[in-house]
């Protein structure tokens, strides 16, 4: 490589760096979507691999992608170093757990409304599929998955990039709240079928359209959730 081609290298990967960012920032990469192999990416863009290697490079040290064996290079949150910390801080202090329930309530009745109002065709009959695989479940035996599928499915009808990206972050943590949750309504099938009965109730109110009763449903499924935290405030 001559000096000449250096900066010429360089500013083709800025170039490329800028182009992927603006593609996660306005949700044409979302969290957790795979990247092209470096060979074809460089073929479609008409630029070196070694020009698309350096990019990603670049990415992934700002924390927008990760590489793993086996999975190839992915998007991650934007702002994926808040997720330890916020498990720490439930582990830490037990109150903080009722508040990111009811910060959840307030985040997910904005996320159901917003869906109800321009959620896709496509987008909701997702939701629907999801709550049917949930009624089909008859003894509960994936009730962990299926409640965090849905509610990652209601943040992407919402379509709302940056509550994706905040969805994504705090997922880790929402699903140690969700575990703890149906591993306290194991045996209480009545509570379970309430829930169940509530997920349907947020398809519905999405499906027809009505931001009012989304925002309401969700709101009264996840309060739900807050009274039966071990650690809740309430009586």
């Amino acid at each position: 490589m001559t000096l000449s081609q250096a900066p010429k290298r360089q500013l083709k990967s800025h170039r490329i760096a800028d182009e992927l960012r603006a593609m996660i920032a306005d949700g044409r990469l979302g969290p957790d979507s795979p990247l092209p192999s470096e060979r074809l990416m460089a073929a479609r863009m008409g630029v070196s691999r070694v020009s698309v290697r350096a990019a990603l490079q670049e990415l992934k040290a700002e924390g927008f992608l990760d590489a793993r064996r086996g999975s190839g290079t992915r998007v991650v949150s934007t702002v994926q170093t808040l997720e330890t910390p916020l498990l720490a801080l439930v582990k830490g202090r037990p109150e903080n757990f009722s508040d990111l329930l009811e910060l959840r309530a307030l985040l997910e009745g904005w996320a159901a409304a917003r869906a109800a109002r321009q959620g896709t065709r496509e987008a909701i009959e997702e939701i629907g599929k999801i709550v049917r695989v949930m009624e089909r479940d008859r003894y509960f035996r994936h009730a962990t998955d299926n409640d965090l599928a849905f509610h990652m499915a209601v943040a992407k009808a919402s379509g709302s990039i940056a509550y994706q990206h905040i969805v994504a972050v705090i997922r880790q943590t929402l699903a140690k709240i969700v575990s703890h949750l149906h591993g306290e309504l194991h045996e209480q099938a009545d509570l379970e079928r309430q829930i169940l009965d509530q997920h349907r109730a947020i398809f519905e109110a999405i499906h027809d359209k009505n931001p009012e009763r989304a925002t309401a449903q969700m709101t009264a499924h996840l309060l739900t959730s807050l009274f039966l935290s071990p650690i809740s405030p309430h009586p």
